[in-house]
């Protein structure tokens, strides 16, 4: 699932609780929620990376890239913006 509103990437972006870090940085790599420029929604439990699709979070440990040289930028996702989306009520999916 892919949110085409650019304007939560820049939502985010402005609410961010890494916002220094992001201008110097990548951001830690910490349980939460992240949306990337392009609109994936990730969710990390440390160690693992899921990516939100249609049926659910989905294990997707490619992102793990996005934190150490990666070309894509993106943002954590608030608490309440993350509320407001219901992310918290998608389910993750197992590892095939």
């Amino acid at each position: 699932m892919i949110f085409n509103d650019k304007n939560l990437y820049r939502e985010c972006l402005e609410a961010s609780e890494y916002k220094k870090l992001i201008q110097t940085s990548h951001l830690p790599f910490r349980d939460g929620y992240y949306i990337t420029e392009y609109g994936v929604v990730l969710m990390v439990k440390t160690p693992n990376i899921y990516r939100l699709e249609d049926d659910g979070w989905n294990p997707a440990q490619q992102y793990f890239e996005l934190w150490y040289d990666s070309m894509d930028d993106f943002a954590d996702i608030p608490s309440a913006v993350a509320k407001r989306l219901g992310l918290d009520e998608y389910k993750i999916k197992p590892h095939r």
